[in-house]
């Protein structure tokens, strides 16, 4: 076990709230081991009456908190370090920044990277994590024991770090885009909003249950869906005409440049 006790964030927006909120309800943390900083006060009163975390300021924070989550735009990090200090475990949540970022400014001191994606919203969240070598096993095991309550943990090499954030961090984006077409197609045809957002829901739901649940390459699942000359035959040729394989790569790649551009 560590001797981690006290749990703090800096910045509270969409991923901060969903990451304190899902440690609370998984039953993983208490209320009042939960800290935060915030700037805007309208936002920190809103978080206070909804969760009863506490709010203090920055070097409360930092002399309160066991493990921090730094959780603001990766463009307002030069801003925030020279505020650190020594003391806390910070984990980052930040897109296309380094460890090295952290550890120029502070020293040695364990860093944990994190690449999280929106699904932790709803408990389905895929979280690729990566160590500074002085993070202890100990820590990396509560980490996980945390991060376990909101989806999938990946321990990866920070080399990985800007393809996980053009693959699982943007890629829920990308789906979503994806299903709006699907959507869009069932309420040309009739359907109400309601039904529609299920249709679209629900086909990405299951067949991502497949990828997951079998063994078999995605060609064979593909396979077992398309007859000759059937509906889904139709349809993939057509999208083989389009040549949309080629389009989602350049917008991934373009997500992972974008992630090496702001490291």
């Amino acid at each position: 076990m560590t001797n981690i006790k006290q749990i703090g964030f800096i910045g509270f927006g969409k991923m901060a709230e969903a990451l304190a909120s899902g440690f609370v309800k998984s039953a993983r943390l208490k209320p009042d081991v939960i800290f935060f900083t915030e700037k805007k006060e309208d936002r920190s009163k809103e978080v206070v009456k909804m969760y009863r975390f506490t709010s203090l300021s920055l070097h409360d924070l930092i002399q309160t908190c066991d493990l921090i989550f730094v959780a603001i735009k990766p463009q307002q990090i030069n801003e925030l370090l020279p505020e650190l200090k020594p003391g806390p475990i910070y984990v980052s949540l930040l897109a296309g920044t380094p460890i090295s970022t952290f550890q120029n400014t502070l020293g040695p001191l364990p860093i944990i990277r994190i690449m999280p994606n929106t699904p932790a919203l709803v408990s389905k969240g895929l979280f690729a994590i990566t160590p500074s070598q002085e993070v202890s096993l100990e820590v990396m095991d509560f980490i996980q024991h945390l991060l376990g309550s909101l989806g999938k943990v990946l321990v990866v090499d920070e080399d990985k770090m800007d393809a996980i954030t053009g693959i699982s961090g943007s890629g829920p984006a990308f789906v979503y885009y994806l299903a709006n077409v699907f959507m869009s197609i069932a309420l040309e045809n009739g359907f109400d909003q309601e039904t529609a957002r299920l249709l679209a829901a629900q086909t990405f739901l299951g067949a991502s249950d497949m990828i997951l649940n079998s063994s078999q390459p995605l060609s064979t699942l593909i396979s077992d869906v398309r007859s000759k000359e059937g509906t889904t035959d139709a349809g993939l040729k057509c999208l083989e005409k389009s040549d949309i394989e080629s389009t989602l790569s350049d917008a991934i790649r373009a997500a992972i440049l974008r992630s090496q551009e702001l490291g």
